[in-house]
């Protein structure tokens, strides 16, 4: 007897020092595929995400379009094609071609056409209202990369250092390897778009090894809408007659101003570029031709004008409506010649800016212009199908401002139009030196944005006003808190960048899009409660993790700490899990005061790993997370109970237990043998 008990005793200490089977590199949130890493001799490379290998030069339209499909087939379950312009009068561009919009969140395969969760905050990106600003395509585009291709991934090394997720996207260099921009080793590398070490590559060793699991979360959590190429027709164009490096351009769409019923257009049906083509970015209804007007002057009391009537200029608007569309132009019937009789004053008389210009007690129901072109009607068609019809709603809004029932009630929170060049950061009004109801927020907002870019204000550096254009509009007529990038500078190729270029600038923008969609949920409380900044209190969970592994019959305790609680919806606080890539699950906390939240994950099998994340809601009812979610799980580790878990301390107890036990067998067997034998 003595040999097995010994033998069993030394094999239950030999087996204590390994540990119980289970998920290799336990600690790294490594359940998901990992990204190969670069090469060593490539760490400082530019290129450093799997995507960035189409970023090495600008497609032309049929390339963007098969890259869009391809995409969509790829992420079927995110991603969804939309063609905007099939949904305007003409079905098309002048030029039969479509301008294409992305939507991307999670279900977009099961959800109905044009469905709009209104749970999820809505978020619209636009690239290419001038046809000569190539770079204002690629950034919209590399944001469609980023969410796709890292939806689902977590935890990986991009940038082959070792390192996870050290140098997020913020326009910094925040683990120390990039490139200097201002000689000075005390300060922190940032993007600038400059070869500051003359080596051949821009802004190398910034920004290169993102949190992947933000990509998860903003997918899950907004609708993102993304249109790259609003200008499809003159972006084709303006390629026939630029090349990168080169000035001047094509701005305009390619329409045939015969068909706009210009004055001066040939009228043969082809495109002339000495008279054709409409500046798309001039043709939004809001405030649209408000210099004419006079509403727009400068401090010394001059008019200032950047749209223009006349078809051959750059910034031609588009021609006027001329239309009634109200119906309050007819008079009546000249009593001799039995014509009708129409008043002049009573056609296009109450245009877009909130204001009862005609004094029916309508506001904004008789346009004077835009919206003639495809492109723009297009855009419309969008921002018709995320608006919300709310004809009960009695919320008071600031004097002269609200339009419609449904203004300021938009699905659509943030946005972003981008252009070039400049390196400037736009927000409203462009049509007056007035200050818009939400000027502390838009500022807020947008400095950050100047932040991550390094980019100035146009505001603060006293740019032109316009009429007529994206963000004016989407703000005035939607409530959107919508921003214009112009990007790059005249010393960085001004409309067309050399493509080396491409990289580092849809980099450094990429923190913009991912910031404005982030924070699309406190931006909506803060727009409707009239705030002036995103610091509004929201409840914020403070989790500190003690435990990393259990055994399969425990389950698993949790505490946490919410601050601002008192703007947590009472019972809403929720701890989701799921082991290994299994189903996510939820389960309540309880609310033991004073911030102070416990529940329990119940018990899992052995061998797992089990991922959990908090989930609450505020008061104004946006919902909350810890870090970004399902995103950026927490997990532990769940052990399998029995001989096969003991580690070293219970193995040594065991020991003793048995060499208790042994030495009191030998003992009884003394005894017996001394009695006359061993029964």
């Amino acid at each position: 007897m003595r040999f097995p008990i010994l033998i069993l005793a030394i094999l239950m200490i030999a087996l204590s020092f390994f540990p119980a089977p289970g998920p290799e590199n336990d600690g790294v949130r490594n359940f998901l595929p990992s990204a190969t890493a670069q090469d060593p001799g490539e760490t400082n490379s530019t290129i450093v995400y799997p995507f960035d290998e189409h970023f090495l030069d600008y497609p032309n339209y049929q390339n963007l379009t098969a890259t869009l499909h391809r995409l969509q087939a790829q992420h079927p379950d995110i991603m969804k094609l939309y063609d905007l312009t099939a949904l305007t009068p003409s079905g098309c561009t002048q030029y039969g071609r479509t301008v294409w919009g992305v939507k991307i969140s999670d279900g977009v395969d099961t959800e109905p056409e044009w469905y709009n969760d209104p749970d999820e905050e809505d978020v619209v990106i636009v690239g290419t209202h001038h046809a000569r600003e190539w770079m204002s395509l690629m950034v919209p585009l590399y944001y469609i990369y980023y969410l796709t291709e890292f939806y689902g991934e977590s935890e990986i090394d991009n940038d082959g250092d070792g390192l996870i997720d050290e140098d997020p996207i913020d326009g910094f260099d925040n683990d120390g390897d990039g490139e200097d921009n201002d000689g000075d080793p005390n300060t922190t590398a940032r993007m600038d778009g400059y070869d500051n070490d003359d080596d051949g590559l821009i802004d190398e060793g910034i920004d290169e090894d993102c949190v992947e699991g933000l990509a998860t979360f903003l997918v899950n959590h907004r609708e993102t809408w993304i249109i790259p190429l609003l200008n499809p027709d003159g972006y084709e164009y303006d390629r026939t007659i630029s090349q990168p490096g080169s000035g001047g351009g094509w701005r305009k769409n390619c329409r045939d101003q015969s068909i706009n019923g210009g004055k001066r257009s040939s009228g043969n049906g082809k495109f002339d570029p000495d008279t054709d083509g409409v500046d798309p970015d001039r043709n939004y209804p809001y405030a649209w031709n408000r210099n004419e007007k006079g509403y727009v002057i400068d401090q010394d009391g001059v008019t200032v004008t950047s749209d223009s009537r006349f078809e051959w200029d750059n910034q031609y608007r588009g021609p006027d409506d001329d239309y009634d569309d109200d119906g309050d132009s007819y008079l009546g019937v000249d009593p001799v010649s039995g014509n009708p009789i129409y008043d002049p004053d009573g056609v296009d008389e109450d245009w877009w800016d909130h204001l009862d210009n005609d004094g029916d007690g309508l506001i904004d129901e008789d346009k004077d212009g835009g919206f003639t072109e495809p492109e723009t009607q297009a855009m419309d068609e969008l921002m018709k199908k995320l608006d919300i019809y709310d004809e009960n709603d009695t919320t008071e809004y600031p004097e002269g401002y609200r339009p419609e029932n449904h203004d300021l009630r938009s699905n659509v929170v943030t946005g972003i139009s981008y252009h070039s060049y400049s390196a400037l950061v736009i927000w409203p009004w462009g049509y007056t030196y007035d200050d818009p109801p939400h000027e502390p927020l838009l500022r807020t907002i947008g400095e950050r944005m100047m932040d991550i870019t390094d980019y100035a204000s146009w505001k603060d550096e006293g740019g032109y006003k316009v009429s007529g254009e994206w963000g004016d509009w989407m703000y005035g007529a939607h409530g959107v808190l919508a921003y214009t990038l112009e990007l790059n500078t005249g010393a960085q190729g001004g409309f067309h960048p050399q493509p080396e270029l491409i990289i580092p600038t849809v980099r450094m923008n990429l923190g913009c899009n991912l910031y404005i969609t982030e924070v699309a949920n406190k931006a909506k409380v803060a727009k409707e409660s009239m705030g002036e900044d995103l610091d509004l209190n929201f409840p914020e969970f403070v989790y500190r993790q003690k435990d990393k592994k259990v055994e399969d019959d425990e389950s698993y305790d949790i505490e946490l700490r919410v601050e601002n609680y008192s703007n947590l919806e009472s019972g809403s606080l929720r701890v989701w899990y799921r082991v290994g890539n299994g189903e996510w699950k939820y389960r309540h906390l309880s609310d033991k005061g004073d911030g102070v939240f416990k529940g329990k994950i119940p018990k899992q099998d052995g061998n797992s790993r089990v991922y959990f994340y908090f989930e609450g809601k505020d008061v104004r009812g946006i919902y909350v997370y810890s870090g970004y979610g399902e995103g950026t799980p927490y997990s532990y580790r769940v052990e399998k109970g029995g001989l096969l878990s003991i580690r070293w301390t219970d193995g040594m107890v065991v020991l003793a237990v048995l060499a208790f036990l042994y030495q009191g067998k030998r003992k009884d067997g003394v005894k017996k043998r001394r009695n006359g034998g061993i029964d």
